[in-house]
């Protein structure tokens, strides 16, 4: 009798076991298969200490240097900073577009701006759109803005709203160094008019620069609008 039941205690512990790696197999597998989505780790350039020379280069070719030492310089005391950009381009000030809500519709949306300047080679009331049905001009339009720290706390919170817009959840993000101070980098938004933005936290308040064009130019004309966008981007000086 005490036979039988040691071999009936054994064949128990030893389905016991086998139902418990059983279930501990299960858990893994899942935890794996369905382990959730995590945001793309935050890339940053081989030598992140040192001025950006060789600046990120658009998905159509190698960045190509681009002579500034006609560029006209624009100068803010108020906000701290200053930007170059080419002599026959236009500059628009945030009182430039009071009460156009073609603007507002296209750019602002519902940020805390501020404080921003247009800078582009267009006309004030021309503005260059992503869009496959609509025609848009062919330019480059920056926006430079300055916003109240909000919804933007630091560099995980941009990344995670890129991913949230992302296709893929693959945003190329890095960090850059441009007059001493660090900027993070959206390279590709990972949409369709996945555009380069640049920002910088100062204080409590956040610079952004971001550039828009149509996506109906050609290659060529994308890759030239990317290497002025960075050029433009390593002109910048803070205060």
């Amino acid at each position: 009798m005490q036979y039988f039941m040691s071999k009936k205690q054994l064949i128990i512990s030893v389905v016991s076991i086998i139902i418990l790696a059983l279930i501990g197999g299960g858990i893994l597998w899942y935890s794996k298969i369905y382990q959730p989505k995590q945001n793309s780790p935050i890339t940053e350039n081989e030598n992140n200490q040192s001025e950006i020379t060789n600046p990120p280069t658009g998905e159509a070719g190698q960045n190509s240097e681009i002579d500034t030492s006609d560029w006209l310089t624009y100068r803010n005391e108020e906000y701290g900073f200053e930007v170059k950009y080419p002599k026959e381009w236009n500059i628009y000030k945030k009182e430039d577009y009071v009460n156009n809500s073609r603007f507002a519709n296209l750019y602002i949306k519902k940020e805390n701006i501020d404080f921003y300047i247009n800078i582009k080679n267009l006309l004030k009331d021309e503005f260059p759109i992503c869009s496959g049905v609509s025609e848009s001009p062919d330019g480059i339009s920056i926006l430079f803005k300055l916003v109240s720290i909000n919804k933007y706390q630091n560099f995980e919170s941009i990344l995670q709203n890129c991913n949230k817009y992302s296709e893929n959840n693959n945003c190329k993000a890095s960090k850059y160094v441009v007059d001493g101070k660090q900027l993070f980098l959206i390279d590709s938004w990972d949409t369709l008019c996945g555009y380069p933005t640049a920002y910088y936290f100062s204080n409590d308040k956040l610079y952004i620069l971001s550039p828009t064009w149509s996506n109906q130019v050609s290659a060529e004309k994308q890759k030239q609008y990317y290497d002025l966008f960075y050029t433009i981007l390593k002109t910048i000086k803070f205060k």
